[in-house]
């Protein structure tokens, strides 16, 4: 399906394009305005095409080539065939008898009324997370919180004796409500109970040092210092999980006795140093020596411009300095075959982390020796969220075909909504040079969920073909047949139930990888492990990860029983340190990640929680 040869996608009349007034109320019943927004969000590399339908300029954000290579057209034609596919089925979930499909218990009303993953919550831990997401949808929580919260720390730095007792007491109200709902604990030692816990429920961690940089206003010294610390610490997480053994219900395993962990790692690349204009600074040197981020050719970050460079010298060395850290980490997990997945950032730092990204895929991800399929050890995280994203993914793809390494991609909608508008009119206003014409994010949810699925569905096709193709592939078919489908690995980070609906159904009715058993559970094919896995934050979205867990059916085969399909992102970190981490989880909620009839995930999540606790307390005067 791959070597098929498609014209130009129609230019679709502008009657016919999407807006956010003409949105389908429920995106399972996907109809054909969406399918001609899918069929629009895929471009060939240097003309991307914006906004909603309304605008035709091109994307100035792109450092592509100046010609696509042949393999390039073809991989952004199969996304476009992706997008197409996704954007043209019509998911009738809504009328499903649940007794009859197990994805029906993904439908947002059914989640609504599923209070399975609180039953075995103390009512201690009920009612404290009751409180945290009822003080999350308070507005003005995640509007001034984190201003309140960084106004303490400052008190405590410069007011001796009394701030450090008032901080005191601050810490331990965040530390025993939002900090405990979200996060693992302080260090990997304290997550690994949470990782017991999760791991007896067929789920794995996403373990994440949640600890970045704050960006600065104004110029300042030592700009190009790395954080050691933070790379201490994540060295040293490293290390703690290639030897960590989880026992429970399955039994034990040995280090390294399976293709991968119940465990994997996110780094936060700009928490790795004290000014994380870095990147943005190293982002406009690929744009000035004219460089796309995901071509290697030549050194990472050049100096063959006769213009300016925006790097320092010391910008230079920190780079590589950087790239040597992230090698030596790299280095530990494919050695104890953990996946390294680099974090999503602002999209004016993204071009420096996708040029990092990839150099790190093409040396860690290279081709199995014997010619099996092969799990990559280094993911890159792409937004949907990012109007530029389907074309940095394809050209990705691209680069990894042409140069013979596995793609591992997280998919996420993302969480800088509010944060990149606000920077974009800002830069605008002040006349900034280089700034697009356009936001660079979608305009609305519906444009952003579009773009998230036609991606989705786009990378399963890819997965389905090296799945199906894995067992009798000859040694040298990369170099015999140079369109061979490329190897990715791909994990669904998000707490959209319709999306995961997606990804299942397309799995089992279109390509064949899934099947049902007794209407209840979806048996996945065990080439898929290692390969696919899906996401969501920890504290966060528990009804749909417990559901996904649920209908998925655990493999009978012992050696990869390690190896779930659902995980949980387990940040950890000192409690001062990762509250740019939870001001971030309240603007998410309250911004982005709206299901229907006005209810967020957060709201959701609050009212499973109260449904229990009155359970509780009518079961106690009950018995009474």
């Amino acid at each position: 399906m791959f070597l098929i040869r498609l014209g130009p996608l129609r230019r679709w009349p502008r009657s016919a394009r999407l807006t956010k007034s003409r949105t389908p109320s429920d995106p399972l019943q996907m109809n054909g305005r969406t399918a001609h927004f899918s069929s629009r969000i895929l471009r060939r590399p240097g003309r991307q095409l914006l906004g909603s339908g309304l605008t035709r300029r091109p994307l100035s954000y792109g450092l592509s080539p100046a010609r696509p290579s042949p393999r390039y057209t073809l991989l952004a034609t199969t996304l476009g065939l992706g997008a197409l596919v996704s954007g043209a089925t019509v998911y009738a979930l809504e009328g499903t008898d649940a007794s009859a499909d197990p994805l029906a218990a993904l439908i947002p009303d059914t989640l609504r009324r599923n209070t399975t993953h609180v039953a075995q919550k103390t009512m201690l831990e009920l009612l404290r997370s009751y409180f945290t997401l009822l003080m999350c949808e308070i507005p003005g929580v995640a509007t001034y919180g984190p201003i309140l919260l960084n106004q303490c720390m400052s008190f405590r730095d410069n007011v001796p004796v009394l701030g450090p007792a008032a901080w005191s007491v601050v810490e331990w109200f965040v530390y025993h409500t939002f900090f405990s709902h979200y996060t693992g604990g302080v260090s990997v030692e304290d997550c690994q109970p949470v990782m017991n816990a999760l791991y007896a429920k067929n789920m794995g961690s996403l373990l994440n040092y949640s600890v970045e940089a704050l960006e600065r206003t104004g110029p300042g010294g030592n700009e190009s210092e790395l954080n050691g610390e933070v790379i201490a610490a994540i060295s040293r997480a490293m290390d703690s999980l290639a030897s960590y053994e989880i026992s429970g219900a399955k039994g034990t395993y040995a280090p390294c006795s399976a293709r991968m962990k119940p465990t994997a790692v996110a780094i936060k690349v700009s928490g790795l140093v004290s000014d994380p204009d870095l990147f943005k600074r190293a982002s406009e040197n690929l744009q000035v020596n004219g460089v796309s981020p995901f071509r290697l050719n030549g050194p990472p970050f050049p100096t063959l411009s006769s213009a300016p460079d925006p790097l320092s010298r010391s910008d230079h060395l920190a780079l590589d300095d950087l790239l040597d850290n992230l090698r030596s980490i790299c280095r530990k997990a494919k050695a104890s075959q953990i996946p390294l997945m680099i974090d999503a950032e602002y999209s004016r730092f993204q071009p420096a982390l996708d040029r990092i990204a990839t150099f790190l895929s093409a040396e860690f991800n290279s081709a199995d020796p014997i010619g099996e399929s092969y799990t990559p050890t280094v993911f890159n995280t792409f937004q949907a969220l990012l109007r530029s994203s389907p074309a940095r993914l394809a050209e990705f793809l691209d680069e990894g075909q042409q140069r013979g390494f596995s793609i591992g991609v997280k998919l996420v909608r993302g969480a800088y909504l509010v944060s990149e508008t606000t920077h974009w009119r800002e830069a605008r206003a002040a006349g900034r040079p280089g700034v697009p014409n356009e936001l660079p994010v979608w305009a609305s949810k519906a444009e952003t969920d579009a773009c998230f699925d036609a991606l989705a569905a786009s990378l399963v096709q890819l997965l389905a073909s090296n799945a199906r193709s894995a067992e009798g592939r000859q040694l040298d078919q990369r170099q015999t047949n140079p369109f061979s489908p490329i190897e990715v690995a791909i994990m669904i980070a998000g707490h959209n139930p319709i999306s995961a609906a997606k990804v299942l159904k397309q799995l089992r009715d279109k390509e064949g990888l899934a099947r049902n058993i007794d209407g209840q559970i979806i048996n996945l094919s065990d080439s898929l492990r290692g390969r696919l896995m899906f996401a969501q934050l920890y504290g966060m979205a528990d009804n749909l990860t417990s559901t996904l867990t649920h209908i998925l059916v655990p493999t009978q085969d012992v050696s990869k029983q390690s190896q779930p399909f659902v995980f949980k992102y387990l940040p950890f970190g000192p409690v001062d340190k990762v509250l740019p981490y939870l001001a971030r989880r309240a603007e998410e909620n309250s911004s982005l990640l709206e299901v229907k009839d006005g209810d967020s995930v957060l709201s959701l999540e609050r009212k499973v929680m109260g449904k229990e606790i009155r359970k509780r307390i009518a079961s106690f005067f009950i018995l009474s």
